[in-house]
């Protein structure tokens, strides 16, 4: 009950974080939309909202793109799948698409509710319908979010050579980047926290509750060690170039739907990923506000207007983040539970 409430609270903070970003943009381009609509002539009771805007926009994209976006968000998840395999293999464990497949769905399902509550809730399933430890779930889980990490660093190293002025011109305009030395500093600290708490676990690991913490640790340790035992890394790497070559092609293909953004160019195109990526980062239901910020504000930079920009955002937001996590998401519920029932019968025989 105590932690049914706390996730109520949790859910409720991020929700109000992510709608009060979205509501304060929706009225900042409604505002500059109702200006347009002036110096165009339009006459006062002619005017619309860019709430109807935006439902008359939705209604003029190729459906044919969205079909193709949420085909490339199906791709990502199934090359996701493979590669997870690869990860639990040298832990000893076999284990079917579906159980690997599909509780990455359900992670992408409960993070529009509670951010990053998504990748313990896959961790737990696949542990639970495969009989997987936790704790080695997670490391394999981790190794893969810093692979796509590294994926991120490396597109926006090649953002950065091909926007390079629109990139700096963003920078200017909303902040510059980090100083390098108070991150150095925070890294020092950070490791020497985490080392000191190590040596106190690893001393005291024959106790009988820091033992039990122990464990899980090298289970833990066992799932990122995964990595050093991979027998096709080129194959890992593929998969982690592909899943991320869907991301771009996800917004790339909505932006030739969309007769305002149907112009921009493969780096455009880069560009956007990068806001859209860093947009999913903020603990926001499904990066709702913080991605539509994110966005509007490179497409402005790409000379886009405010309300187009936003419009898009709504689009693609509303598209992939809603359309497909929450109906995919709503099928992983129903398909999940069968998975352990026919699991369970194998292992009966």
């Amino acid at each position: 009950m105590k932690k049914t409430i706390i996730d109520i609270i949790k859910f409720l903070v991020f929700f109000g974080i992510g709608a009060a970003i979205l509501i304060y943009i929706y009225n900042t381009a409604n505002d500059s939309f109702q200006v347009q609509q002036i110096q165009d002539g339009v006459a006062a009771n002619s005017k619309i909202s860019l709430a109807t805007k935006i439902w008359n926009d939705f209604q003029t994209v190729s459906i044919f793109g969205i079909i193709i976006a949420i085909i490339l968000f199906l791709l990502s998840n199934v090359s996701r799948a493979i590669r997870w395999q690869q990860l639990l293999g040298p832990l000893g464990y076999k284990t079917s698409f579906g159980n690997r497949f599909w509780p990455i769905i359900l992670g992408y399902f409960v993070n529009m509710a509670i951010p990053r509550l998504g990748e313990f809730t896959r961790a737990a399933t696949i542990s639970r319908n495969e009989n997987i430890p936790v704790e080695k779930s997670i490391g394999t889980i981790v190794i893969g979010r810093i692979a796509d990490m590294f994926c991120l660093l490396l597109i926006i190293a090649i953002t950065f050579f091909i926007e390079y002025d629109t990139l700096m011109l963003f920078l200017n305009q909303n902040g510059q980047l980090p100083d390098l030395s108070q991150l150095i500093i925070l890294g020092i600290v950070g490791c020497a926290f985490l080392g000191a708490f190590i040596w106190l676990i690893y001393t005291f690991r024959t106790r009988k509750f820091i033992s039990k913490i122990y464990q899980m640790m090298v289970n833990f340790g066992e799932g990122l060690a995964t990595i050093l035992k991979l027998e096709k890394k080129w194959l890992f790497v593929a998969h982690s170039l592909f899943i991320w070559f869907c991301y771009f092609a996800m917004n790339y293909v909505i932006f030739l739907s969309f007769a305002p953004t149907e112009h921009l160019t493969f780096g455009n195109g880069m560009l956007v990923l990068v806001s859209t990526a860093f947009g999913m980062v903020i603990p926001s239901p499904g990066g709702m506000g913080s991605y539509h910020f994110l966005v509007t504000q490179v497409l402005i930079l790409l000379g886009i207007s405010y309300q187009d920009g936003f419009s898009f955002a709504m689009i693609s937001w509303v598209s992939i983040n809603l359309g497909c996590n929450i109906i995919f998401g709503l099928i992983s519920l129903m398909v999940l539970p069968r998975l352990k029932k026919n699991v369970e019968q194998i292992e009966s025989v």
